[in-house]
């Protein structure tokens, strides 16, 4: 008895299809890859921006207006420790400096920041004009 009415797939077509899957799937993970990575990169760059925000309150609440020049110093956030450098300026205002304030996790001053924040300062207040 012969089933010359049924057909099925040949060895060919069956390694085409396979080889058409492979390339898709692999194609698949280094997609779900990249998105992790940028995952990673991004969470870095948001707590470097805390980190940033931290440094920048800081000199805010300092009594004395920050010298202009450089401060550098480490923060540790979320069990690792970041590195910054602010760097203060004189504006055209003169009531007013300029910080630009760059955060790394790493502490190879070299390295590029994961992000650099730029706060404007006034000089400090008076403890009597603080309060309204």
């Amino acid at each position: 008895m012969s089933r010359r009415g049924e057909r099925g797939f040949t060895l060919l077509e069956v390694m085409v299809a396979l080889l058409v899957l492979g390339v898709a799937m692999g194609a698949a993970v280094e997609g779900v890859s990249r998105a992790a990575s940028q995952t990673s990169y991004l969470r870095d760059r948001t707590i470097a921006l805390w980190v940033a925000e931290n440094v920048a309150a800081e000199l805010r609440l300092e009594p004395q207006w920050p010298a202009i020049g450089f401060q550098e110093g480490q923060e540790d956030m979320l069990d690792r420790t970041w590195y910054w450098r602010a760097q203060v300026s004189g504006t055209p205002d003169p009531e007013l400096r300029r910080a630009n304030i760059a955060v790394r996790n790493d502490k190879d001053k070299q390295a590029t920041p994961l992000t650099t924040l730029v706060v404007f300062l006034a000089p400090p207040q008076p403890e009597d004009r603080r309060r309204p």
